[in-house]
């Protein structure tokens, strides 16, 4: 009995690594890795862009770069952008469902459009599709998968001589960080980057400590956000308040951090 091989849309010959159940019961290689935020700088981001070519792949790379940085958007999010999500005369780019479903619309500076201009022009040379798409091939004109952009990103970032993490939420990092340094209200950011409302960090408080917080605030500076959220203690807790045992409360509170990191910055970060 001959068993016919398994074949990608290209025709090609399909890795084991691609059918379901291959990685069950393996962890992930980066399992426990953390990766703070660490934006490059303006020259880096433009030392990477320029080691991108001149041909087409060089002007989508440079696009794909321009909308992360000046727009903010998640990879995922800015690989689903159409032709039509597009209004150059307005400068806005329409995020049709982002993380959660949420569909909303930002910004984008002159500069920006400027370096994704020359891609417009080549995308209409290609089929019907996402506005980043496959060049090559078969399944040209296809949706871009992440997974080869960070590729991508890192071939060139090791060209440019870029000496850290060179990925798609750095670029988002950086976008936020120079909002902040402009001075722009930390709820204009939140809008722009599609964060969640501080409402979903009081809802997650509330679910383990039985009440949220009575009042919040935030600020941002360069990377980092402080959330100060006022009230929110348990009757345990205020009793070891009154009781002069507030060092217990404080090891409790950040023992509780430390297991929810990962949703907590879920909800800051993402």
């Amino acid at each position: 009995m001959t068993v016919t091989p398994l074949l990608d849309s290209a025709g090609r010959r399909r890795s084991p690594a691609t059918l379901p159940g291959y990685h069950a019961g393996r962890p992930p290689r980066n399992k426990g890795q953390q990766y703070p935020a660490d934006p490059p700088s303006i020259e880096e981001i433009i030392a990477v862009m320029r080691k991108a070519g001149d041909d087409r792949h060089g002007s989508r790379v440079r696009a794909l770069i321009a909308v992360l940085w000046r727009g903010g958007l998640r990879v995922q999010e800015a690989l689903s952008l159409g032709e039509q999500d597009l209004d150059q005369r307005r400068g806005s780019l329409l995020v049709r469902r982002g993380k959660g479903g949420r569909r909303r619309e930002i910004g984008m500076d002159t500069w920006g459009w400027e370096q994704l201009t020359p891609w417009l022009g080549q995308r209409v040379e290609l089929p019907v599709g996402p506005l980043f798409c496959v060049i090559d091939g078969p399944t040209r004109g296809r949706a871009w998968a992440s997974a080869s952009v960070r590729v991508e990103f890192r071939r060139l970032a090791v060209q440019a001589g870029v000496r850290r993490r060179f990925a798609p939420l750095q670029l988002r990092h950086a976008h936020a960080v120079e909002l902040a340094r402009e001075g722009v209200p930390l709820d204009v950011i939140q809008r722009q980057l599609g964060h969640a409302n501080l409402g979903t960090m009081v809802a997650l408080l509330k679910e383990f400590y039985g009440h949220g917080p009575t009042r919040t605030k935030s600020y941002y500076a360069d990377d980092l956000v402080v959330c100060v959220l006022r009230g929110g203690f348990s009757r345990v807790e205020e009793t070891l308040l009154e009781g002069g045992r507030g060092s217990a409360v404080i090891q409790q509170r950040m023992e509780f951090q430390d297991v929810m990191r990962e949703r907590f910055e879920e909800v800051i970060e993402h």
